[in-house]
């Protein structure tokens, strides 16, 4: 269902760059430092990585995209790849466009092997109509005092043959290594240099002219999603981070771990996913804002813990970012499959709330409303988001700061608890199911807690069946009016046609369904914003007004469309476009599945596009 890759157009107003190589040959450095220079010249970046599971290393690639304009999703097409050993080539090379360059060390060719050919002995074949360059990386870092600096000189390579501006990319490289002192610096800038004289004098005529964009000057940062989670839960006043590392979720670790300090706050390691989510809610319990992030494993792993927060309703934010499963799985690649698992994990029933932002902007600004949703209806609240949205790196010019408010919920206050004193209900039957919160320790107030089910006053109540059912439904009504205060859906585009999807999907369909209005095929967009509780009431009308419904998302069994279907109806309208091989979609993937159900009769089991060419 995807067209062949030498068919598609050239990324427009932009290029499309990868490096690849081995784990140690400086993969990642490179390609954060080409997307960092990229951004500071005036363009728009999104990033991919692709990394090995395993400690000992392995394949790695970092793809970069920039344009002229912003972009969220992979390009379809790559304009250039950095292939700093002989198997990247073999790996990426399908994704390169016709007349595409293949950039290739020319330590590993033969003697006398030609530039500009399109095979190279000792390496696999080079992609039909690719214009291959053997380039001396090695020996040019070599010269320089240090072969390891070959990536570097592949920068300075690209920078010429993709109109990057040497002085910032210059300037990038000296940054990078700044804490290195002055020497490293100027041998990684030489380096540079050394790459784009080697071009100017021996590429010129090697590309035909895709080239990176200058679209502005104006100060844009260059952030992942977890950068972006991390920022959030620091605007709404986070003070305790614990959790256990585990990918995609560890960075957050690291850059809460770094930052929290400073504002008077901790970041903990714990022993396991366990340990962290009772931190969290020791935290919660004590009226201190408290967050953790995992994955899929160690989801499984809280969940006896997340009931213990709902029934001593316990405000909690916990981000989990989805990777292929089950049991390990696939830990560094990407897929939406836990979703039915976080909206109804749990041995008993209690109240939850699931965000699932699709943008960098929406995983800050929804991190932040977390914090405030789950002191305001004391529960747990989950931020459900995917490896390729925490894990890309996106140029945004501003996080919406102005947007954040901190909204304690229902607390007792001082004068309160002195009027109530051994009056106090923690679990006060309230037409809303919210009782007024008061902590552990709080001067006027006797503090009654318990995880066992209890009454209205948190005394332990086993026995009593209109007790249990009473503060059952006390529980479960808290969060009828969730949609004050969140919206559940965002809608975009009108048609006949509606495309459902959250989470970084959202991306590639937006640019998808540019094409196909381009075509004269109008459809209207709605992302799930808020997936538990459903937003039935939000979704119900678009799906009845719709002729075709069609679910983008990232499992095998339609966990999205299981939801619409059980929630809404719409049986006979709805069908899926899902992609599991651990990649996330491209644009034309989803064109291409978004044009096939236009034309296919209702009713059918899922479009399963295969995976993108080259991956």
């Amino acid at each position: 269902m995807t067209p062949p890759v030498h068919a598609r157009n050239r990324t427009a107003a932009g290029a499309a760059w990868l490096i690849g190589g081995k784990t140690g040959e400086g993969v990642d450095s490179a390609g954060e430092i080409f997307a960092r220079a990229a951004a500071r010249a005036g363009a728009h970046v999104h990033t991919f990585r692709l990394f090995p599971p395993i400690i000992k290393g392995g394949p790695t690639s970092y793809e970069v995209r920039a344009a002229g304009a912003p972009v969220e999703a992979r390009a379809d097409a790559l304009d250039c790849i950095v292939a700093l050993d002989g198997e990247t080539a073999a790996r990426h090379g399908a994704a390169l466009r016709q007349g595409g360059l293949l950039l290739r060390d020319a330590g590993r060719a033969a003697a006398g092997q030609a530039e500009g050919s399109t095979t190279a002995p000792g390496n696999a074949p080079a992609p039909t109509g690719a214009v291959t360059c053997h380039v001396p990386f090695a020996a040019l870092a070599r010269d320089l005092g240090d072969p390891i600096m070959k990536n570097i000189v592949a920068l300075g390579v690209s920078a010429h043959l993709l109109g990057l501006d040497v002085a910032v990319l210059r300037d990038t490289v000296r940054g990078r290594f700044a804490d290195k002192g002055s020497r490293v610096q100027d041998q990684n800038a030489a380096a540079v240099d050394a790459g784009w004289r080697y071009a100017e004098a021996h590429l010129t005529a090697a590309t035909d002219g895709a080239r990176l964009p200058r679209a502005s000057t104006a100060h844009r940062w260059l952030l992942s999603g977890n950068d972006a989670i991390a920022l959030g839960a620091l605007a709404a006043g986070c003070r305790l981070y614990a959790s256990y590392p585990i990918t995609p979720a560890s960075d957050i670790l690291e850059w809460m771990a770094a930052h929290l300090p400073e504002v008077g706050g901790a970041a903990v390691q714990t022993e396991d996913e366990i340990a962290a989510l009772s931190l969290v809610i020791g935290a919660g319990y004590a009226g201190v804002r408290a967050m953790t992030a995992t994955s899929g494993p160690g989801l499984s792993l809280m969940t006896e813990t997340m009931g213990l927060a709902g029934m001593a309703e316990i405000p909690a934010v916990i981000v989990a970012a989805q990777r292929p499963g089950p049991s390990a799985g696939m830990p560094t690649k990407h897929e939406q499959s836990d979703l039915l698992h976080i909206v109804y994990a749990s041995h008993g029933e209690f109240p939850r709330i699931v965000l699932t932002p699709g943008t960098l902007e929406e995983c800050f600004t929804d991190t932040a409303l977390a914090f405030n949703l789950a002191e305001r209806y004391q529960c747990p609240v989950i931020v459900a988001v995917d490896q390729d949205l925490v894990l890309s790196r996106t140029t945004a010019s501003r996080l919406p700061l102005d947007e954040v408010r901190v909204d304690r919920g229902e607390r007792v206050g001082s004068a309160e608890a002195a009027r109530l004193g051994a009056a106090y209900e923690r679990y006060a039957l309230t037409a809303s199911g919210i009782s007024p919160r008061a902590v552990p320790g709080q001067a006027g107030v006797r503090f009654l807690s318990s995880g066992d089910a209890h009454d209205h006053r948190g005394v332990i109540d086993v026995e009593d069946p209109a007790v249990r059912r009473a503060m059952v439904d006390k529980r479960l009504r808290k969060t009828r009016d969730v949609w004050g205060h969140a919206a559940g859906t965002a809608a975009e585009g009108d048609g006949d046609l509606l495309v459902i999807a959250l989470g970084s999907p959202c991306g590639p369909v937006r640019e998808a369904l540019g094409r196909l209005r381009a075509d004269g095929i109008a459809a209207r967009f709605l992302r799930i914003r808020r997936l538990w509780p459903f937003p039935a009431h939000e979704v119900a009308p678009e799906v009845q007004r719709a002729r075709r419904v069609v679910v983008v998302e990232h499992n095998a069994t339609g966990q999205i469309a299981t939801l619409l279907r059980a929630h809404v109806g719409g049986h006979e309208k709805v069908t899926g476009l899902r992609q599991y091989n651990g990649l996330p979609f491209r644009p034309a993937d989803i064109a291409a599945g978004l044009r096939a159900a236009v034309d296919t009769p209702a009713e059918g089991a899922g479009l399963r596009p295969g995976a993108a060419a080259g991956d």
